[in-house]
């Protein structure tokens, strides 16, 4: 009876991690603010969310300052991306920070240096 209680609650717990990436991964598709930042608040470890979000606030909403916030925090989650490097790259440069551009642009060369997009 307690293996049978055990494997019920382990099951419970799996569907609801299961669930709950699910959900972030819907949410990511819906591209607006406030969606994206439940995304984030779900699966924080996910840098694409970031990106997304990072996205957003420097085309969709044009604040630079935390387009740089969001898309440092998906660099940080995986700086082996180069187009997070580089979307970060042109939001230092809408805030004008130039050195943190070069900086940006010099990563994303080294983390995708065949790339023929980079």
């Amino acid at each position: 009876m307690a293996v049978s209680g055990i494997c019920i609650a382990l099951l419970g717990l799996y569907v609801h991690a299961v669930l709950s990436i699910w959900r972030a991964d819907r949410l990511q598709d819906r591209y607006d603010q406030q969606s994206l930042e439940i995304s984030a608040r779900v699966e924080p470890w996910n840098a694409q969310t970031y990106w997304l979000l990072g996205l957003y606030f420097l085309n969709g909403a044009q604040d630079s300052s935390r387009a740089v916030k969001s898309l440092n925090c998906a660099v940080e989650l995986d700086p082996y991306d180069a187009r997070y490097w580089l979307d970060l790259t042109e939001a230092y440069e809408v805030a004008g920070a130039e050195a943190d551009s070069e900086k940006a642009l010099a990563r994303a060369l080294q983390a995708e240096p065949t790339s023929p997009l980079i």
